[in-house]
């Protein structure tokens, strides 16, 4: 029997999941030239990183602008998950940058599993003739 016959299809789930894990290394912060207030009323991002004045980061998904404040949801801890509401004053915004796909990363990502994939394949069948 080949490791291949073995191959129960809650592996493939698994693998699924663990490819899903690198997905943030194919995206990257893009710091973007248009004011905050311009950013989130045209391009409505899920999240914006912004870089204070003092230099601190936080990442704020559901932006929205009012008045002269930036109001959102801080994502703090691994992966974001945990959030509290915040409210940053638009004067306080040094920077705002926006999440978007690395082409190169991607690409590297994508031919790393496609060999990691021909390798397997190989010596999975390797001696079956």
């Amino acid at each position: 029997m080949t490791m291949l016959a073995d191959f129960h299809p809650s592996h493939r789930v698994e693998t699924l999941v663990l490819l899903g894990l690198f997905l943030p290394a194919c995206s990257r912060w893009y710091v973007q030239p248009t004011a905050p207030r311009e950013l989130i009323g045209t391009q409505h991002p899920r999240s914006v990183r912004v870089i204070r004045t003092d230099h601190s980061r936080v990442v704020v998904a559901e932006p929205e602008i009012r008045g002269d404040t930036l109001y959102g949801l801080a994502e703090q801890g691994l992966g974001g998950r945990a959030r509290t509401r915040t409210r940053i004053p638009l004067d306080d915004v040094g920077q705002i940058a926006v999440r978007k796909i690395d082409a190169v990363r991607t690409g590297l990502l994508g031919a790393a599993v496609a060999g990691v994939a021909a390798f397997v394949y190989a010596v999975a069948t390797q001696g079956e003739e």
